[in-house]
This record gives C-alpha cells, sequence and structure tokens, in this order.
C-alpha cells in the first residue's frame, strides 16, 4: 500500500460512508492478518446496522495460507447467507 492509496482513503473518509449502509454485513478477519489490523473490522462493524464479525483461527491476509483457514472463511460466509438470505 503506497502513499497515493493512504491518501485517497483519507479524502474517500471510508468509514462515513459505512454509515449509510443498512444491509446485513458479514466480515470476514483471520486473526493472523499482519496486512489490516483485525481493530478495522471492529471499527466498521460498530458502524453498520446489522453485522456479524466471523474470525477465523489461524487465517492470514486472504485466507490463502491454508487449506483450514480457506474453509473457515467459506464456511462463516454460508452461514451468514443461510441466516440472513
Amino acid at each position: 500500500i503506497g502513499q497515493s492509496f493512504i491518501n485517497e482513503m483519507n479524502w474517500l473518509r471510508p468509514l462515513d460512508c459505512a454509515r449509510n449502509i443498512a444491509a446485513p454485513t458479514l466480515f470476514v478477519h483471520g486473526d493472523k492478518d499482519n496486512t489490516v489490523p483485525y481493530d478495522y473490522s471492529a471499527r466498521y462493524a460498530r458502524l453498520f446496522k446489522d453485522t456479524q464479525i466471523a474470525t477465523v483461527a489461524g487465517g492470514d491476509h486472504g485466507f490463502h495460507d491454508s487449506l483450514l483457514s480457506t474453509e473457515g472463511a467459506v464456511e462463516a460466509t454460508k452461514k451468514f447467507f443461510i441466516e440472513k438470505l
């Protein structure tokens, strides 16, 4: 992530935009993610009206580190879809 991305995020203010989202929302976050801090998902989740956070044990950013973390992300998503759709 470069400075131009950081500048763009400061300009777009995505946290402010998130306040307008009313649809059920799922954040899937690995507890071994060294790219995006878990706190970011928690901060966004507090802004949405109907939000769940699924924490994938051992999951890195993108869940490509192991089959187990990939399956954890997929299972959390399937469960969310079954509950909300």
